[in-house]
């Protein structure tokens, strides 16, 4: 007589109560059972386990076959550890607010595509990192990022979706300071002052920026960034480049590679490990290279590198917060980053030419840019009923421009007025595009009242160009 051999056994490792009842979840459990697959389940909730339970340890008859991850990037990096120390493939149901590894790695954020994956995934091997032994997926960071995650709550992520990190960022750089920091990067070191270090074993962190321009999450390498402190108008221009791949545009960025990094700071300071404060320095971190196998798409099914076309995108989250897909995402981060651009024209013309007639209209000018930026941001937020109180405070142009006061000739006048020009040239240019494409009604109806806006900005130009006019 012969026994029958012990079912497959899927083990569902979810990171807050509601995801265990979320219907991708009970999907996924039905397809698997279907499979043959026996299920048992561990519920993270608020416990941050170093090591994998010993429940989830393999041993020598183990039948442990499957690891599903449901929830966001900190389940999936608690997945990923017990993943690692099993040798079990991973499965992802992203049901975080930023999902980081599933945006990396093409996985759906529709459910029911997502499930699909358990049977029709093809399996991709790829790197993790370990930071004072605990592993993460993306970026262990310092600095920044770590007084944004002290900051965020769940009833904030939940509330704003992957425009929370924006939200805040703003909010924290009003009383963050920069650090003194020491990197050792493999046999070299280097000192200086950043206002955010991140060393990564995937590419993007906090909802879809590129970490460095290269990262691959499979290259053998850790990838290191540290950006030097900026004020806030030029660090949040400086984001919108990073979520668009566009890493040269700034020289306050550096990027590097090694295989092992120590990092340092003069007091301890918490370290975000995917999303969550884990860690404090000093801190020793390392590459795991192609430590565990992840269930991905395949690749006939990813098409041009697995970008949701608009009607994918369509009620989706927030097209001002998340990894820009779509045409229409990349057309309002466009728009985002010609106001800003116009905003910091105009308040650097109406610093050039402070005692003159036109300064007052320039100045106007930059005040409804920056006013413009907020109630895009705002725009952008699911929850449409929900509003922002505009802050000047938080895109304040103030201090950005350097100290240069130039002579006030007719030229100089001139060349100024140009420059605002051009700017808002840029500004209609991006508008158009972004009106030729679909968005939210909420977006849509702020598009509106932007084209209606800058009727005013050309007319507040012309007036200056009239004043310089009447001067010279």
């Amino acid at each position: 007589m012969t026994l029958d051999p012990a079912p497959r056994r899927a083990l569902f490792v979810v990171g807050r109560k509601e995801n265990a009842e979320n219907a991708a979840v009970l999907a996924a459990q039905e397809l698997l059972t279907e499979d043959g697959y026996a299920l048992s389940f561990l519920s993270l909730k608020d416990r941050q386990p170093k090591d994998p339970p010993p429940h989830a340890r393999r041993s020598e008859d183990d039948d442990l076959a499957l690891i599903v991850a449901a929830g966001g990037d900190g389940s999936v990096r608690e997945a990923a550890a017990i993943a690692y120390a099993t040798a079990t493939p991973l499965a992802l149901l992203p049901l975080g607010t930023a999902n980081d590894l599933a945006g990396t790695l093409d996985i759906p954020l529709d459910p029911d595509r997502a499930v699909d994956l358990l049977r029709s995934g093809r399996r991709r091997r790829i790197d993790l990192g370990r930071c004072n032994g605990r592993i993460f997926c993306n970026v262990a960071s310092i600095g920044l990022s770590a007084k944004v995650a002290q900051r965020l709550t769940h009833e904030r992520k939940k509330r704003w979706g992957p425009l929370a990190y924006a939200r805040e960022a703003f909010d924290a750089l009003r009383t963050f300071r920069s650090l003194p920091v020491r990197l050792t990067l493999d046999d070299r070191s280097l000192t200086q002052r950043a206002l955010q270090v991140g060393v990564a074993s995937g590419e993007s962190q906090g909802g879809g920026a590129r970490v460095t321009p290269d990262a691959q999450i499979d290259d053998g390498c850790l990838r290191v960034y540290a950006l030097e402190p900026q004020k806030p108008l030029r660090l949040m221009m400086m984001a919108l480049s990073l979520k668009l791949g566009a890493h040269s545009l700034f020289d306050g960025a550096h990027f590097f590679a090694a295989k092992r990094v120590r990092l340092e700071t003069e007091k301890p300071e918490k370290i975000n490990v995917d999303g969550d404060l884990l860690e404090r320095t000093p801190a020793d971190l390392e590459l795991l290279p192609g430590a565990i196998e992840v269930l991905v798409p395949d690749l006939a099914e990813q098409g041009l590198g697995g970008l949701m076309t608009e009607d994918d995108s369509n009620g989706a989250a927030s097209p001002l917060g998340g990894l820009v897909r779509s045409d229409a995402e990349v057309s309002l981060a466009a728009l985002l980053e010609a106001l800003l651009g116009a905003a910091e024209t105009h308040a650097r013309g109406a610093e050039r030419l402070q005692d003159s007639a036109p300064a007052e209209a320039l100045q106007a000018n930059a005040d409804r840019r920056r006013s413009d930026v907020d109630a895009l941001l705002a725009a952008g937020v699911r929850d449409e009923d929900t509003t922002v109180e505009p802050d000047p405070d938080r895109l304040a142009v103030k201090g950005v421009i350097e100290d240069v006061r130039a002579v006030l000739s007719p030229s100089a006048i001139e060349m100024t007025l140009r420059e605002s020009r051009t700017a808002e040239e840029r500004v209609t240019e991006a508008l158009e595009t972004a009106l030729n494409h679909r968005q939210s009604d909420a977006v849509a109806a702020q598009l509106a009242r932007l084209a209606d806006g800058t009727q005013e900005v050309q007319a507040r130009l012309a007036e200056a160009q009239a004043a310089a006019g009447s001067e010279g």
